[in-house]
C-alpha cells in the first residue's frame, strides 16, 4: 500500500451515508491517519455463569430468539472452554491469554498484577475507546485501576451485588452515546442474570416480612432480587429484627450502619435456608438515633425448581442482551464491529452432586458458550470455519480478535488465534479457599484428567465412552494420555500457585464476596 497514490473526493451526502468503520477505512487508505482506522471496533458480551448447554440442548427449552440471530449473524462455536468456574480467575485468563497459575489470579477478590497485560490496557494504548459495565461484585475492584478495569476509560456498575440485565443496561447503553466518530471502541457488556440467586420471573410469589419490634416494617418479595433500604429511629436499649417468610429464604446480607465511620451495628449473611432469623440491636443510652437498615432476601428454591428457575435466567439475559444489539443497530454500531459473545464458566445443577459452580473441573462448569460475528463484508477466514466444531479454550480469543483487528500480539498471551488450525488442549484449574481442593486439569475431545497435588491423585475419564465424565479410570487411564501427567505437575509446580500469598480483603469486599455465596 506504500506505493498506491489514493485520492478521494466526496459531497457531504455521500460522507453522510457512510458508516463510522467505512469512514475509519477510507480516511486510512487516503493516508489521514495513523489512529486504528484500518481496524473496526469491538464488543465483548459475557454472561456469567451460563452453560454452553443452557443454549444448545433444547431439553433446556430455553428460548433465546436476539442469541439465536446473532449466531445467524456470525458463528457459533460448540466447544469453547473457560479456564477456571469462577469470576475473577476466568475474567483474568481471557482478557490476559494466560492461564490462572500464570497471571496469578487464582480466586475472586484477588489483587491483579499491575503487570499483567490486559486486552482493555493494550486497546486503549492504541487509541480505542474502552468502556465496560459490569454486573457483579467480583468484578468491582478494590480501588480504580487495580482490578481488571485497567485500561477502561469508563468503568461502570449497578450498586447491587449482583444486578439483574436491565439495571446493568440502564448503565451500559449510556455509554453508547458520545463516542467518537474518528475513534474505534472496545465495549465490555457483563452480564449476571443466570448467578444465584434465581429469579422466579412470575412463576412463583413468596415474600418475607420485616418487622421491628413487632411492628411491621415492609413485606418483601423473595421470589424476585430484592433489596430494601429504610432509615430507622431507635431509641436507647434493645430491638429485635425479625425476618419471617411464607417459604425458605436465604439471607444474603442485613446490615444496620454504625454512627459516621463507625462499625456496623449488624452486618450479616447466612445463606442457610430458614423460615426466620431474629437479631437484636443495643443503642446506647442517650438520645434516639437514626440509622440506615440494608436488606437482601432471596428465597431458596428446591432442587426440583432450580432447573426452571436458571432457564427463566438465560431467556432473561437473552432479552437483555437482545437490548443492547438493538441499541448498537439503532446508532449504526453492529454491522462494521467485531461483536463477541461467551460466558465465564458454567454452573452445576445437580450433576456431579454440585449445585453452584467453583468446586470441581466437570464440563458443566467449564463448557460455554461462543459467538463471533465478524464486520459486515468481512471474509470468514479459513481458521474459524475450521475451528467452529473443534474444542476452543478462552485464553485463544484475545489472541483471535487481536488477530482479526491486525494489530500485533498482546505481550506475553500464550493462547493462540483461531485463524491458525490446528487441535487444542484446554487446561483449566479451580483453587482454595473457594474450592475445597486444588485443582488442575487437561482435556481434549476425548479425555479429560484431574490433578490434585495435595494428595498427589489423579482422575481420568474417557469422553467417548464416558460424555457424562462419572467413571473415573483413575491410575489404569494414565496412558490415555501419557505426557500429561507431566504437564500437570509443571502447572501445579508454578510460582504463582506454589508461592501464593492469601488474597488480603477488605470487610466490603469480604461481605459481598459471602453474599454472593463464595
Amino acid at each position: 500500500m506504500a506505493n498506491v497514490t489514493c485520492r478521494i473526493c466526496a459531497t457531504w451526502g455521500m460522507w453522510a451515508t457512510m458508516s463510522r468503520a467505512t469512514l475509519l477505512a477510507l480516511a486510512a487508505l487516503a493516508g489521514c491517519s495513523d489512529r486504528p482506522g484500518t481496524h473496526t471496533s469491538v464488543v465483548m458480551i459475557v454472561a456469567d455463569t451460563l452453560r454452553a448447554d443452557a443454549l444448545l440442548d433444547p431439553v433446556w427449552q430455553s428460548a433465546t430468539p436476539n442469541l439465536d440471530r446473532l449466531a445467524e449473524d456470525g458463528l457459533f462455536f460448540s466447544q469453547c472452554f473457560a479456564h477456571a468456574p469462577m469470576t475473577l480467575p476466568s475474567h483474568a485468563a481471557l482478557f490476559s491469554s494466560r492461564l490462572p497459575h500464570q497471571s496469578g489470579v487464582l480466586v475472586n477478590g484477588q489483587a491483579v498484577d499491575a503487570e499483567l497485560p490486559l486486552l482493555a490496557e493494550y486497546l486503549s494504548e492504541r487509541n480505542f475507546e474502552t468502556r465496560a459495565a459490569v454486573s457483579i461484585a467480583t468484578l468491582w475492584p478494590s480501588a480504580p485501576g487495580a482490578g481488571l478495569d485497567r485500561g477502561f476509560a469508563n468503568f461502570v456498575n449497578p450498586p447491587q451485588e449482583v444486578a439483574p440485565g436491565p439495571a446493568l443496561n440502564a448503565q451500559l447503553l449510556p455509554l453508547l452515546d458520545g463516542l467518537s466518530s474518528d475513534r474505534n471502541f472496545f465495549l465490555l457488556a457483563h452480564y449476571s442474570d443466570p448467578h444465584q440467586p434465581w429469579n422466579a420471573h412470575g412463576t412463583e410469589g413468596h415474600s418475607a416480612r420485616l418487622t421491628l419490634d413487632g411492628a411491621e416494617l415492609a413485606t418483601l418479595p423473595t421470589s424476585e432480587a430484592t433489596w430494601w433500604e429504610s432509615e430507622l429511629e431507635l431509641t436507647p436499649g434493645e430491638h429485635e429484627l425479625l425476618v419471617a417468610s411464607d417459604a425458605m429464604f436465604r439471607l444474603r446480607r442485613i446490615r444496620v450502619d454504625g454512627p459516621d465511620a463507625a462499625p456496623a451495628l449488624l452486618d450479616e449473611t447466612d445463606l442457610t435456608p430458614t423460615l426466620e432469623r431474629s437479631f437484636l440491636l443495643t443503642i446506647p443510652p442517650g438520645p434516639p438515633v437514626r440509622r440506615t437498615l440494608r436488606l437482601w432476601v432471596h428465597d431458596a428454591p428446591g432442587p426440583d425448581e432450580i432447573r426452571a428457575r436458571y432457564a427463566h435466567e438465560v431467556r432473561a439475559l437473552d432479552s437483555a442482551v437482545g437490548e443492547l444489539l438493538d441499541a448498537l443497530k439503532e446508532r449504526g454500531l453492529y454491522e462494521d464491529t467485531i461483536i463477541l459473545f461467551t460466558a465465564d464458566h458454567g454452573e452445576g445443577l445437580g450433576e456431579h452432586g454440585t449445585i453452584g459452580h467453583v468446586q470441581h473441573l466437570h464440563r458443566e462448569l467449564l463448557h460455554v458458550p461462543l459467538i463471533l460475528k465478524l464486520p459486515a463484508g468481512q471474509a470468514l477466514p479459513a481458521g474459524l470455519a475450521q475451528a467452529k466444531q473443534t474444542l476452543v479454550p478462552q485464553i485463544d480469543l484475545v489472541p483471535t480478535l487481536i488477530d482479526l483487528l491486525g494489530l500485533p500480539p498482546l505481550p506475553g498471551a500464550v493462547g493462540r488465534s483461531l485463524l491458525e488450525p490446528g487441535p487444542r488442549v484446554l487446561m483449566a484449574e479451580t483453587h482454595r479457599p473457594e474450592a475445597a481442593r486444588d485443582l488442575f486439569c487437561l482435556r481434549d475431545t476425548e479425555c479429560l484428567m484431574v490433578f490434585e497435588p495435595a494428595a498427589d491423585r489423579f482422575q481420568v475419564f474417557d469422553l467417548l465412552a464416558d460424555p457424562a465424565e462419572t467413571h473415573d479410570l483413575g491410575s489404569a487411564g494414565l496412558g490415555l494420555r501419557p505426557a500429561w501427567p507431566q504437564r500437570l505437575r509443571r502447572a501445579a509446580a508454578s510460582p504463582a500457585f506454589q508461592e501464593r500469598a492469601p488474597a488480603i480483603l477488605d470487610a466490603e469486599t469480604e461481605a459481598r464476596l459471602r453474599a454472593l455465596g463464595y
